[in-house]
């Protein structure tokens, strides 16, 4: 059985042995707020102009942008919406690898 922890962004596994409930992230990439802000206001769209166009409700679009993850697929949907690749509204994890050293 698969169910989802929307608030906390994780999925949870329940496995029917009785092995327990096992957090996963749903992906380790991050939606980088002030990028995504920038390109709606570029783009003339607040946010609610933003959910609709992705398909995504004004909740989800909360718990995104204050946790930064959400699965790929709407992380491709956000990005379809803004009319940018999905590479324009992610942390880059190189640079932050690059800072940390």
């Amino acid at each position: 059985m698969l169910s989802i922890n929307q608030p906390s962004g994780f999925v949870k596994r329940k496995f029917m042995m009785g092995e327990g409930v096992k957090k996963m992230p749903m992906t380790n990439l991050s939606i980088n707020q002030d990028r995504v802000q920038t390109i709606m206001a570029r783009n003339c769209m607040n946010p609610y102009d933003l959910c609709s166009k992705a398909g995504i409700s004004y909740q989800s679009y909360r718990r995104i942008m204050n946790h930064g993850g959400c699965k790929l697929a709407t992380l491709g949907r956000i990005a379809a919406a803004l009319g940018v690749d999905v590479t324009a509204i992610i942390h880059d994890t190189a640079a932050t690898v690059a800072e940390a050293h």
